[in-house]
């Protein structure tokens, strides 16, 4: 799906609005209701762009509810891996185009009005599957984020299964006091 962007005025994300994104590992979106409660949890925290991670949704495709609009893939032929993105009706307005590149990354490029914002949800193998699968995903996600456009804003949203050890040294910033004792190779 594409938009003209030279047509489309927006009023998300500008200097005087907060532009507010967040990320959940939802297990399943497969029951009827947990895609209500996705909503609430968007509402509650005023989320303009809610990614999500293991939605095991089967295909491609999008669905409406309550002022939200749900994009979302997973595989084709059974209930796993998936991504999505649970977007207000502002950013749905915005949305100049979503790509499908596997059923564990999508795209969504965002029109605004300094810089397009392009947000990437994935979800990475677990450390015990094939590392031919997991090099593939890491390839594909480099492969995007070279291609994005050069004045895009950037977010890459989703859950990479890595565990980070206590290294003050290597990451003091992000690794925080929640850490795991053993790096794994994501």
């Amino acid at each position: 799906m594409k938009a003209n962007s030279a047509c489309l005025r927006t009023d998300f994300m500008t200097a005087k609005k907060h532009l507010r994104l967040g990320f959940l590992n939802v297990s399943t979106l497969r029951e009827g209701n947990r895609l209500d409660e996705l909503v609430e949890r968007a509402l509650k925290f005023q989320l303009d762009i809610f990614a999500t991670s293991e939605t095991r949704r089967l295909s491609f495709g999008t669905e409406k509810l309550k002022g939200y609009k749900f994009l979302f893939t997973g595989q084709n032929d059974h209930h796993c891996e998936g991504v999505g993105l649970l977007l207000s009706t502002e950013a749905s307005k915005a949305l100049l185009e979503r790509t499908l590149v596997k059923s564990c990354i999508l795209t969504a490029r965002f029109a605004s009005q300094r810089a397009n914002m392009t947000t990437v949800p994935v979800y990475a193998p677990t450390n015990d599957r094939d590392s031919n699968i997991k090099d593939e995903l890491y390839r594909t996600l480099k492969d995007i984020i070279r291609a994005a456009h050069q004045h895009n804003i950037m977010c890459v949203l989703g859950d990479h299964n890595a565990k980070f050890v206590d290294d003050t040294e290597y990451a003091p910033s992000i690794s925080g006091r929640l850490v795991v004792g053993n790096l794994n190779e994501n």
